[in-house]
């Protein structure tokens, strides 16, 4: 049990390490669009959308960080069926969770639920799946994040 602790605690420092890092990869526009008037406003919305894609990786790789420390936990991922709520609440007939693991679930930047299925779908090689449908809220539609 005590290297359970120890995984959490690193597990744990990696997370905050990690969303410290990535604020440094927001990068806002230098000049308004008085300074650069030649600066459309496609440019500031790419620049907006840009932003909002950072914070979706953002969000996501908190999301595989507390996914990990869970099956640190519970000895195994949460199913599709328990999805990512099993990270805020205790799923029924997991003896281990000693979560939660995140204060609350975020949306991601668009107001969508971000997308999880275990086992994964379309990697057999991979535990689970974990995405935001993006900006369209489809699923597929060449704009997901993950």
């Amino acid at each position: 049990m005590k290297s359970n602790g120890t995984a959490r605690c690193v597990l744990r420092a990696l997370t905050a390490a990690a969303a410290i890092a990535s604020l440094g990869l927001v990068r806002l526009p230098s000049a308004s669009a008085h300074d650069e008037p030649w600066r459309s406003s496609a440019v500031r919305l790419d620049s907006v959308e840009q932003a909002k894609i950072t914070q979706a990786k953002t969000d996501l790789a908190t999301l595989k960080t507390a996914l990990n420390t869970y099956e640190i936990d519970a000895g195994a991922f949460p199913t599709t069926d328990q999805g990512l709520k099993a990270l805020v609440e205790t799923p029924k007939d997991v003896k281990d969770w000693h979560g939660p693991y995140l204060k609350k679930l975020p949306k991601d930047p668009w107001g969508n639920d971000y997308v999880y299925r275990s086992p994964s779908k379309n990697d057999k090689t991979k535990d689970f799946d974990l995405l935001s449908s993006g900006p369209d809220g489809k699923e597929g539609g060449g704009d997901d994040v993950e």
